[in-house]
């Protein structure tokens, strides 16, 4: 008996035992064709999940620097546009992201007084995840400048303290002694942020929300005051202003990701 093998065309929305990939998945994929298929089904229930979480429609940008090489980490997983730009060769580790150093840095180019993004006035989000502790003045992620409000993550370990604007001129504040974390700025009025780490509420500080900052959006540093830090990035992004459970799901889906892209080939 003769036997015939049948080859089997899968469409660009299933991965390699048939999966049915999400729009939104989908989408990502176009925009990271390097991402290796042992990659997809990983990166694809991240993005499922915050879409469940209600996180996904919130977000402006979201960077998993800590991907399988440096092309796809550069990628934006929400939309086209505010993928990162590595600036005088920052360091890149695979599955782990990006490390800063004097003069080097990733650029973004969203302005969050132009782009006309999610990130508004009285609702807005910044946040990023360093893996490592580091001993120094960290700026894992701000908008570069000081001109009418800014906002920014400033994980400052020489003085053992969080500083973190968002829409202000002035810098709520809460102690810290370790670096490392995922970290969170969070604003859903005009007179509030919330600062927290892994999840967990440090301060709900009073800061009134003044402008949207005029200055674009950089990790690793703070270069118009000549700021540099050489803290790593995993992940980063921004956007609207999270609820409590929202705040919680987008920790808990970023561990549970970095997680798994350590298993991964």
């Amino acid at each position: 008996m003769t036997s015939v093998a049948y080859a089997i065309a899968h469409p660009a929305s299933r991965g390699v035992l048939g999966r049915s990939y999400s729009p939104a998945a989908v989408a990502y994929f176009g925009r990271a064709p390097s991402l290796p298929a042992a990659w997809k089904d990983v990166y694809a229930a991240f993005i499922d999940g915050l879409v469940v979480d209600g996180v996904w429609p919130q977000l402006d940008a979201l960077h998993v620097l800590a991907g399988p090489e440096q092309t796809t980490a550069n990628v934006n997983l929400v939309q086209a546009a505010y993928g990162v730009t590595a600036v005088n060769a920052p360091a890149w580790t695979r599955k782990s992201g990006y490390t800063g150093g004097t003069t080097k840095y990733l650029s973004t180019g969203f302005t969050p007084s132009t782009a006309g993004g999610k990130w508004s006035l009285n609702s807005a989000c910044l946040f990023g995840w360093s893996p490592v502790d580091v001993n120094a003045d960290n700026n894992l992620i701000r908008t570069n400048g000081l001109t009418a409000a800014y906002a920014g993550i400033n994980l400052d370990r020489t003085s053992g303290q969080l500083w973190s604007d968002l829409n202000t001129t002035t810098s709520p504040n809460v102690p810290i002694t370790d670096a490392s974390g995922f970290w969170l700025s969070n604003r859903t009025d005009a007179s509030l942020v919330r600062l927290l780490k892994n999840g967990g509420l440090l301060a709900s500080s009073a800061g009134a929300s003044v402008a949207l900052p005029a200055n674009p959006v950089v990790v690793l540093g703070w270069q118009s005051l000549g700021r540099y830090t050489a803290i790593q990035a995993s992940i980063t992004g921004w956007g609207a202003g999270l609820t409590p459970a929202q705040e919680a799901a987008l920790y808990s889906r970023c561990s549970t990701l970095l997680t798994a892209i350590a298993g991964l080939p």
